[in-house]
Parts: structure tokens; sequence; C-alpha cells
């Protein structure tokens, strides 16, 4: 069910037989952590990538160049914003999982965000990358002002989602392929270089050369 905001919608019982993000979202309420089957997977598209410092607060020591993932994606209905596990980080490095593509989630789970009460996110665990180019995107009118899909109860997240990372600690994105010109409304400058580029899907696109990962 839509809400009055244009731009959120919570996830009610009224769930729209034909939008995947709603009745994975839905199934999420009752489950901590889910794998789809084949038959219940639908493509999505990857309208956002954006890279921002590892949380230290998990107990392990933090590596040097260490980074986690917020992912945005479609499935032509609503928008999701998603954290990419760190276990698939390995396909961001490659340029495998990037902007403008279309995937499959296979496995996710619902995060509770115990710093900040009405904060949660799907965390997305495994995925099948499809085509290279989607097909999905084309047949999209304007994908990126969708309405942001959030869990009933958790209406607060949609502000936190808008532009800063789903770890709350960090309060700003970096770019996706080198660490200058930070990402964000925190971030304030009255002039810009016209040969920065922050948005991830044009750096991925134009500068997949610049990858600091080994």
């Amino acid at each position: 069910m839509r809400s009055t905001d244009d731009n959120s919608s919570s996830c009610s019982s009224a769930v729209s037989p034909a939008s995947f993000l709603q009745r994975t979202l839905q199934r999420l309420s009752s489950t901590q952590s889910l794998t789809l089957k084949a038959d219940e997977e639908a493509p999505v598209a990857v309208i956002t990538l954006q890279r921002y410092l590892s949380d230290h607060s998990e107990g392990q020591q933090q590596r040097p160049h260490s980074y986690s993932y917020d992912m945005t994606v479609t499935d032509g209905l609503w928008r999701a914003k998603c954290y990419i596990h760190p276990c698939l980080n390995h396909l961001v490095h490659t340029n495998t999982l990037r902007t403008g593509a279309d995937i499959s989630i296979t496995q996710c789970s619902y995060v509770y965000n115990e710093k900040r009460l009405g904060h949660g996110f799907i965390c997305i665990e495994k995925v099948r990358c499809c085509a290279e180019n989607s097909a999905l995107l084309p047949r999209i009118k304007g994908a990126r002002s969708l309405p942001l899909l959030v869990k009933q109860g958790m209406e607060r997240s949609v502000e936190l989602q808008s532009d800063v990372p789903l770890q709350v600690s960090r309060k700003h994105y970096l770019p996706l392929w080198n660490n200058d010109d930070p990402e964000g409304d925190i971030w304030t400058s009255a002039s810009s270089s016209a040969d920065t580029v922050l948005d991830g899907e044009m750096e991925l696109t134009l500068h997949p050369e610049k990858m600091l990962f080994t």
C-alpha cells in the first residue's frame, strides 16, 4: 500500500502480486533469513551502488581499505535500498555486480539496527548475476523516482536511507572507485570540477579501470 508520500511506502498486508520486492519484504516479516527457490526469483535492476568505510562495531579487527556497499534495486514498481553482505564484495571489486545490470536475489535477510530505533534494511546475501545490460531498466520510466519500499513500522528509515549509508554510524558515501570527493549532503561545496564524477553508475561505466581492490 502506497503512503501519502510519493517517495516512500511501508509494506502492508495489501501486497501487489506483481511486485517481487514487496512480496520478498512481506515474507521477511515472518522469518529472519529467506532463501528463494528458482520459481520465486525475479530479476531486479541495479540503479545505485554506493561505497563507505566498514563499521568497526562487529568485534573484528578492521582491515585497511575495508569497505561496505549499499545497493538500490528496482523491480519496476518499487525501489529498495539494500546492504550487500561482505561475502559478495568480490562481485563489486570485479565489476560483476554493477549499476545498469540485472540480478536475481536468491538469499536475503532483514537487519534491525539496534543503535537506531525504527531503522532496518534488507541484507542481500546471495545473488545470481544476469545479463550485463539490464533488460528491465529500458522499460522503466524514472527508475530513480520510484517509491522507496520500507518495512511496516520502519517508516523512519526513509529519511535515513535517502542519502546516508544504511550503517548509520557512517555519515557519507565515498566515490565508488576512488577515495576523493566524498558523496552526500553533509559535504557542501561552492563548486566542483567538471572532471569529478560522483555518481556510482557513471564512475563504474566510464572508469572501470579505477579499481583499488586486490
